[in-house]
């Protein structure tokens, strides 16, 4: 008799856990994805824009760059270190992929 019960039980245990796994179809609701705004520049804007100070910056060979010497073209000043282990590969890394799909606007820009 115990092994009939038991039986039972293990036959049941199946159907029990299915219940609720969605056996019968339920009505699809429609689900409204939100309108994303424009993309704009994350940072702070400078209104009105302020020109750019003079600076000096030696490059890796030890070369003096000027902003002065820049004119005509775009210029972006970051600041990598040599020994930095998280965020510097980072910002090269996206500077290069940036400078990569200039393609031949690549020799307008300028990074210091």
């Amino acid at each position: 008799m115990r092994g009939v019960s038991r039986l039972k039980y293990a036959l049941l245990l199946p159907v029990l856990l299915g219940a609720g796994c969605g056996a019968a179809p339920k009505e699809q609701t429609q689900i409204e994805t939100p309108t994303q705004a424009p993309k704009r520049f994350a940072g702070a804007e400078l209104a009105p824009p302020r020109a750019a100070p003079p600076i000096a910056l030696q490059d890796a060979r030890g070369a003096r760059v000027t902003l002065t010497g820049q004119r005509g073209r775009y210029v972006l000043v970051t600041f990598l270190y040599v020994h930095c282990p998280d965020v510097c590969p980072l910002i090269a890394q996206n500077l290069n992929q940036t400078l990569r799909q200039l393609g031949p606007k690549r020799d307008r820009v300028r990074v210091l």
